[in-house]
């Protein structure tokens, strides 16, 4: 059985494609809520403004600080290396393969995450899978609005310190960690059946190919 991590990111776009750079990568355990990943990446390019108004952050002149919207400078290092703590965190954390689940997975994060992962050739042979808790909701909540802070209002799920749910990458990787914990206990089912249902579960192979095909 393959381990589960929720992850998220943040970009400097919105555009499904890894020509946004990330900004961000927040990740948890599934069964281990203290087992987190949080890592900040230089921006390298302007930051759009829409991104801005979601996660807060900006850039200085030369493109190589990240600052929050407190005016924070932010611990980054290049995305070869941030991308590379990140699989190693997961290589050393968790025995055996890992699926990644994450709220929009398979139009945004998934495409982003390992394009970039190719792009910078850092093996991703841990990750055997993806799953979307956006299609999930979609299948069991008809006629709901369906993005994050959506769905957690409508199930009335506690967020860190009641506080309103944030674009911060790890914020919402714990978010999305309750969410679908939240479905599968309401739907009554078996966690990781549930997860890796056909409709909700896409191997990294076959995203791969639906990528190049895109292309």
């Amino acid at each position: 059985m393959p381990n589960y991590v929720f992850f998220n990111l943040a970009t400097s776009g919105f555009s499904s494609s890894y020509n946004d750079t990330i900004l961000q990568i927040g990740a948890v355990d599934s069964y281990n809520p203290r087992k987190k990943f949080n890592g900040y990446v230089e921006p390298g390019r302007r930051i759009h403004s829409k991104a801005t108004e979601k996660h807060g952050y900006t850039t200085d002149s030369s493109c190589t600080k990240l600052i929050n919207k407190h005016g924070t400078e932010l611990p980054c290092l290049d995305l070869k290396t941030q991308l590379r703590r990140f699989m190693d965190w997961m290589n050393k954390s968790f025995r055996g393969r890992i699926v990644l689940v994450s709220h929009g997975n398979f139009n945004y994060h998934a495409q982003v995450l390992l394009e970039n992962l190719k792009t910078y050739n850092i093996s991703y042979d841990k990750i055997v899978g993806f799953a979307d808790s956006l299609v999930m909701c979609r299948n069991i909540y008809p006629g709901q609005r369906y993005n994050l802070e959506d769905m957690t209002e409508a199930l009335s799920i506690p967020l860190y310190k009641g506080k309103a749910l944030s674009y911060h990458a790890l914020d919402r990787a714990y978010a999305i960690r309750k969410l679908v914990r939240r479905i599968v206990y309401e739907e009554q089912a078996k966690f990781s059946r549930f997860v890796r249902q056909p409709e909700h579960y896409k191997p990294t192979n076959q995203l791969i190919n639906a990528y190049m095909r895109e292309e």
